[in-house]
């Protein structure tokens, strides 16, 4: 749904003679607030939730600075996870004998590497949009449903998998750079999971959920801006990862 109503306003915008960053970056802006978030409370409405209870159920307060805390600290197990994924292929690819595997790429991260001048509008769409919307739909409702009935560990991991496989159809390039993204994304979603089971606050998976987003866009900027080759291979996975 999210993608059918991006493309529905990029088709709009483009008819418009719209710039191709604004045309996705406001695709991406109403197709999360409509595809995730607009079906995610309208769904809690629809059980009977009043708005109130949306927010309890939803677990949305402000951050403490202890839980603001966790979230670097959480972003820092998400860089760890995503370094330790990308090494493993690497030995495995190489132990296969198939070579060094190729990275997926996204869209996105072509478009603002090319126009550098839309990081600030993108870093305030990750913060604003993105972490929000993709926060209420995977964790608020899919992790919070799944464990209306199941244990913390299956109903993470099951939305976990769930957030990376939503997000192949974005990914271009090799199998197995599409592979490593994939991967790494369930590593992200676990711990944004993880997070929210233990703080049970959607603000705050949602904050670290923007700012991973936003790192990874100051790092397209950057390696593009320096040129940066062997550095920004080491991360490559977490570009092509970004969950947009």
């Amino acid at each position: 749904m999210l993608a059918v109503i991006s493309l529905i306003a990029g088709g709009i915008g483009a008819a418009a003679g719209l710039s191709v960053p604004v045309v996705l970056l406001g695709g991406t802006v109403i197709g999360q607030y409509i595809g995730f978030a607009g079906l995610s409370v309208s769904y809690l409405r629809y059980r009977g939730l009043d708005w109130d209870n949306v927010r309890g159920y939803l677990g949305i307060r402000r951050p403490s600075l202890r839980e603001v805390g966790l979230i670097l600290l959480s972003w820092l197990a998400i860089i760890l996870g995503a370094i330790v994924v990308t090494f493993a292929a690497q030995v495995i690819t190489e132990l296969l004998g198939s070579g060094q595997p190729g990275e997926a790429e996204q869209g996105i991260t072509e478009v603002l590497a090319d126009n550098p001048e839309y990081v600030p509008l993108a870093i305030a769409i990750m913060f604003l949009v993105v972490g929000p919307c993709e926060e209420i739909l995977f964790r608020g409702i899919v992790q919070g449903r799944l464990r209306e009935h199941l244990s913390a560990a299956p109903a993470i991991g099951i939305t976990s998998v769930f957030f990376a496989l939503l997000h192949v159809g974005g990914l271009s390039g090799s199998l197995q750079g599409a592979i490593i993204a994939v991967s790494v994304l369930a590593v992200t979603g676990t711990v944004l999971g993880s997070l929210y089971e233990y703080t049970q606050n959607l603000v705050v998976v949602a904050l670290l959920h923007g700012f991973h987003n936003s790192m990874i866009v100051l790092f397209i900027y950057i390696g593009g801006a320096t040129n940066a080759g062997e550095g920004a291979a080491v991360l490559a996975p977490l570009v092509s990862a970004l969950p947009l």
